[in-house]
């Protein structure tokens, strides 16, 4: 009746990576890069690694890995054990074409010192290394990293917003506008200075909203026409109703708007309701008592014989058509 309806608070949250392009340079030539795994058979213990850890082809080569990482220890599983293990970006320690190399093997060089620990550490390639030039080389710029997170924080947004629309069951309704979008973290793959010609960046963010029933609204605005003199049977909401958002707090958990339907899809009153409220009016007050009912539009009141000035006080002698 106060025209109230429940809310319920929608939440979700999205990550979304992509991809940017570096637009720095540095001459002397670009270096190659890649991934590489990291094996620990040596301990269960955690191995720390700072970054630019040497990592040493066996013809020489060497990569340096581009941020601290814990390689895990070993672990067993019943009967098995099984080596700690994680992926790692890495980058050549030397400009040049000739460091693409093709999936290779690697040594720690930092644990020659201890041949059992630099027997059991060490590392594959599944990838060749690419990027590796002479001349110029692409760098990752501050503003790159800057323009990055920004626009992936926007995608994660309008991502946020489509995952919850699509969360929803069909007759619940959220508006675009009253979201709530928290930024969790905006991160990237590499700091600025690196040679690269491209990186990642990533953002993960919240979005929460108030959402409410259609079946609600509707039948709201099936009791307000019923009052005003519509056949309830005959009300139909084939068309959509359409929605006004006019205030929201997401604190407070309230919204606010107004709903209207198109006049077309509830056309139809109660005829029997109608003619008894008519009964026994001169053609004025029956035009006006009509005025009461907004899905009539137009009423034409015929009297027979010609000098009858009142509909008739019995029913069955007024007869009522729509058109």
């Amino acid at each position: 009746g106060n025209k109230i309806i429940p809310a319920k608070i929608e939440q979700v949250e999205q990550e979304t990576t992509g991809d940017f392009d570096s637009t720095g340079s540095k001459s002397g030539g670009a270096r190659a890069s890649g991934k590489v795994v990291i094996y620990n058979e040596f301990s269960p213990e955690d191995q720390p690694l700072v970054a630019t850890t040497r990592l040493e082809t066996s013809d020489g080569k060497i990569f340096r890995i581009t941020k601290n990482i814990v390689v895990p220890g070993v672990t067993k599983v019943g009967n098995e054990t099984k080596p700690g293990a994680i992926e790692v970006d890495v980058a050549a320690d030397k400009a040049g074409e000739d460091m693409n190399i093709g999936p290779s093997d690697f040594r720690i060089s930092g644990f020659k010192n201890n041949p059992s620990k630099y027997e059991k550490f060490y590392a594959k390639s599944t990838k060749a290394m690419a990027s590796g030039s002479a001349g110029e080389a692409k760098v990752i710029t501050a503003k790159d990293l800057t323009t990055a997170k920004d626009e992936i924080t926007v995608s994660a947004k309008k991502a946020a917003v489509v995952a919850l629309k699509k969360s929803l069951p069909a007759d619940r309704k959220i508006f675009d506008n009253a979201v709530n979008i928290e930024v969790l973290s905006a991160t990237t793959s590499d700091v600025a200075g690196v040679e690269k010609e491209k990186f990642s960046a990533t953002a993960k963010v919240r979005a929460s909203v108030l959402s409410f029933s259609q079946l609600d609204v509707k039948a709201i605005l099936k009791n307000d026409l019923v009052r005003q003199g519509a056949n309830e049977g005959a009300i139909s909401f084939d068309e959509p109703v359409n929605y006004i958002l006019s205030d929201f707090n997401n604190k407070q958990k309230i919204l606010k708007f107004s709903a209207k339907a198109d006049a077309n899809a509830l056309s139809g009153i109660d005829i029997e309701n109608f003619k008894k409220g008519i009964l026994g009016k001169t053609n004025e007050e029956a035009q006006n008592y009509a005025k009461n009912f907004p899905a009539i539009q137009k009423t034409n009141i015929s009297f027979w014989p010609f000098f009858a000035h009142r509909i008739p006080m019995r029913e069955s002698r007024v007869s009522v058509e729509v058109k």
